[in-house]
């Protein structure tokens, strides 16, 4: 009989033990499971706040912007549409002096941007990935505020807009409308100090299409934009770059870092 007892109690041992370490397992798998389902949600909602969009479509059409007032500007000047239009489109030192006069005094209503602006550089397909490579880590040149763009919706906005029509002194395109899309960056940086592209009326000035009055010059029935040349400047943390395809879609590539002084992608 206490054979049996001892028997007995010892198979309960045995189970309860088993019955622990079941347990045990249970809960480390449990624990396990939690823990990965945390990681995902984690990284779900780090990924969400990284793709989120500062400087995106969205954004830039809720602000006044040229396009907004134009009418209004000529209005108070006593011109049409049209006759800006082509007038833009002139270079500096091909008009009169009541041109000159008249396409100084529309430029010049136009506030100079500061810290607080949103610019926008438009890159070639071919420079995105310098930008990302931290290659390319600065931005300057012929820019932009975002807002004064923000009608050059698709790429061929953009390219007859902006008359990227240009060539190089290699006689090479740099943009090519068989390329599809084009990389916007839209940034800001704490002091612009930008300037208004004018003619210098020397060797240095580029060619056609550069207009040298202040406005890029639109054409294809684009209306262009109010110009800016930009000192090399590196962009203020999270400015962002997109891809915009020729049916109107843009797509945010990267967003900058100051820690690593590049574009990182977006995933």
């Amino acid at each position: 009989m206490y054979q049996k007892f001892l028997s007995a109690g010892s198979a309960i041992v045995n189970s309860t033990k088993k019955s622990l370490i079941a347990i045990t397992e249970l809960k480390n798998k449990a624990k396990g499971y939690l823990d990965e389902v945390w990681g995902r949600v984690r990284g779900r909602l780090i990924s969400n706040s990284v793709r989120k969009s500062l400087f995106g479509r969205e954004i830039i059409e809720g602000i006044n912007g040229f396009s907004d007032n134009i009418a209004t500007i000529l209005a108070n000047k006593g011109l049409t549409l049209s006759e800006f239009r082509l007038l833009q489109q002139k270079r500096y030192d091909l008009m009169s002096v009541s041109e000159r006069s008249l396409i100084d005094a529309i430029r010049n209503s136009v506030a100079i941007p500061d810290g607080s602006t949103i610019l926008q550089k438009v890159i070639p397909k071919s420079d995105i990935s310098k930008y990302i490579s931290g290659d390319y880590s600065q931005i300057g040149g012929f820019v932009t505020s975002a807002k004064d763009a923000k009608h050059l919706r698709t790429f061929e906005d953009i390219f007859y807009g902006l008359r990227l029509d240009y060539k190089k002194l290699d006689g090479t395109n740099p943009f090519k409308l068989s390329d599809g899309s084009c990389g916007v960056i839209r940034y800001r940086t704490a002091n612009p100090n930008l300037t208004i592209p004018k003619l210098k009326y020397s060797p240095e000035d580029p060619p056609l299409p550069f207009t040298g009055n202040g406005f890029s010059g639109g054409n294809n029935g684009r209306l262009g934009v109010p110009e800016w040349n930009s000192q090399f400047k590196t962009p203020l943390e999270n400015s962002e770059l997109y891809e915009v395809y020729s049916n109107g879609s843009e797509v945010l590539v990267a967003k900058f870092s100051t820690q690593y002084n590049k574009f990182i992608p977006v995933e």
